[in-house]
């Protein structure tokens, strides 16, 4: 497969010759990053775009079922789950989320989107809706009270910008545009910015509100040194001119 992608976790046909595919990629390292292709001949693999979504030092995985799918081919939404467990994968005690981006036909990512963290979510399936949005479903592990492995089903309706429609009874599963991990920790913040949002602000305060370190980031995933502070429950802030207002609190053991 063209640069290192495996797996064929959902296909869609655009043309009578031409489709698209969502496999992980494993190169370059760090391994597994979601792999968007499109083809232009079902025999003829070389002529084919691509888009390796993510690279990360977390395991981030297709839908399980079905992670891509589209009305308009020029807004093609694609799934996965971020952080997933590749050994333990229903019933992990991490933290993950599921994660939506939008592309054109090009594959060119106009935004993506987080959902979840306060649990471990796996994303199942992607389905387009006709009004421009998506439903996305999944399971949901709350290892931090079940006292045995059990699931949830999570089923979140999204419109055309990724943006929760109706009520939802967990609202933990809100939608996020960057994310802070791993929470509790120890000796460093991880924080992944949305696509959309190149550059931010991260602004860091103890419970009384001092403000203990300000700091800009300019990648998409950026590892923060704070084993020079004590332990205790922090507040992040993440903010920038492109509209990312991001806050929570962030554990330090």
């Amino acid at each position: 497969m063209p640069d290192f992608t495996f797996g064929n976790y959902s296909v869609k046909w655009d043309t009578d010759t031409s489709f698209y595919l969502l496999g992980y990629n494993l190169y370059p390292p760090p391994n597994y990053n979601l792999s968007l292709l499109r083809f232009f001949h079902p025999i003829d693999t070389s002529g084919y775009q691509t888009n390796i979504l993510k690279i990360s030092d977390t395991t981030d995985y297709p839908s399980l079922r079905n992670g891509l799918d589209f009305k308009n081919k020029d807004s093609v939404f694609v799934g996965g789950t971020r952080n997933l467990d590749k050994y333990n994968i229903y019933h992990s005690n991490q933290p993950s989320w599921f994660m939506l981006f939008q592309t054109d036909s090009l594959l060119n990512v106009r935004w993506e989107r987080f959902y979840g963290g306060d649990a471990y979510y796996v994303m199942q399936k992607l389905i387009a809706t006709r009004d421009g949005g998506c439903l996305v479903a999944g399971t949901r592990y709350d290892y931090m009270n079940d006292p045995v492995p059990q699931t949830d089903i999570i089923v979140l309706k999204l419109n055309s910008e990724g943006l929760l429609v109706g009520d939802h009874e967990l609202p933990e599963t809100h939608m996020h545009e960057a994310i802070v991990y791993p929470n509790p920790g120890t000796d460093a913040l991880q924080i992944r910015l949305a696509v959309q949002h190149p550059t931010t602000l991260l602004e860091l305060f103890d419970a009384n509100g001092r403000l203990l370190l300000s700091q800009q980031l300019h990648q998409k995933e950026s590892r923060i040194a704070v084993d020079h502070l004590p332990s205790g429950t922090y507040i992040y802030r993440l903010s920038a001119d492109t509209g990312l207002l991001e806050n929570g609190r962030w554990v330090k053991m």
